[in-house]
């Protein structure tokens, strides 16, 4: 069993496959709600009828909308630069050797 795991523990493996995957499911989730408020606020947009306060409104979701998507990203880029720049891993871990046996 430990030649399956690499050496690690059960636990171990299972946390070290959990994280990388949680940083992608959260890089998802945000893309998916980045384009339902963009859709959403263009919707309002146009359905304004001219009503500046509605105008507003829309264009505020539409402005947060891009500025989330691009604060999300741009971490997730600095991250990658991090790890090339310092030859580091921060999305994958080694649980393995915070484990005492």
């Amino acid at each position: 069993m430990q030649g399956l795991l690499g050496g690690q523990s059960p636990g171990a493996a299972f946390l070290n496959l959990l994280i990388p995957n949680l940083i992608t499911l959260a890089l998802v989730g945000i893309t998916i709600v980045f384009f339902f408020m963009l859709l959403f606020g263009g919707a309002q947009w146009v359905l304004s009828g001219g009503d500046k306060a509605n105008i507003e409104k829309a264009r505020g979701r539409v402005t947060m909308a891009l500025v989330g998507i691009v604060i999300a990203f741009s971490a997730w880029a600095i991250l990658g630069i991090i790890e090339i720049f310092f030859d580091i891993t921060l999305t994958t871990f080694d649980i393995g050797a915070l484990i005492i046996q």
